[in-house]
């Protein structure tokens, strides 16, 4: 069977992010958890993005092109490439970009973090059709950094998330 397993990413895969990023913290984890009231309404679903993003991840594990993916819910997208550090128990660099509130812990849209080991990239990209696909961040050391920040070491997150 088709089947690619979060937690596995190893040192030097690149990552990805895969789907229709449009997340809002709209009834969001985040929203909850600094006391928000809830506000404004989740991402409408839309059966075609839907359709189009699974046979994107469909293809993906079929052809084996990815080591490890992780769905970006519950938290957005910095919790999923937190959870993906502890399980694998390897870093992450995530590009220095001047990433929003919402693109770091919105919910909502239809996406993926994928660990794509460097000579299987092209492959990776080949098999997500009218799906934006784009490069994050590179796998390595022992700590979660946006940019030359680090945000947290994964033994440290691993204390965080396993209490």
């Amino acid at each position: 069977p088709a089947i690619l397993k979060s937690g596995s990413w190893k040192e030097g895969d690149l990552l990805f992010l895969a789907g229709l990023n449009t997340p809002t913290l709209a009834a969001s984890v985040y929203q909850r958890h600094y006391g928000h009231d809830f506000a404004g309404r989740p991402l409408p679903f839309d059966a075609e993005k839907e359709k189009a993003f699974n046979a994107g991840a469909l293809a993906v594990a079929q052809a084996q092109a990815a080591r490890s993916a992780r769905p970006v819910i519950g938290g957005g997208l910095l919790t999923a490439v937190a959870k993906e550090a502890i399980d694998s128990g390897v870093g992450v660099t995530l590009d220095d970009k001047n990433y929003t509130a919402a693109e770091l812990f919105g919910e909502g849209a239809t996406v993926a973090v994928y660990a794509v080991p460097a000579d299987k990239a092209e492959a990776f990209r080949s098999c997500w059709k009218n799906v934006p696909v784009e490069q994050i961040g590179v796998v390595g050391g022992e700590s979660l950094k946006l940019g030359s920040a680090t945000l947290a070491t994964v033994a440290e997150l691993n204390s965080a998330f396993r209490k």
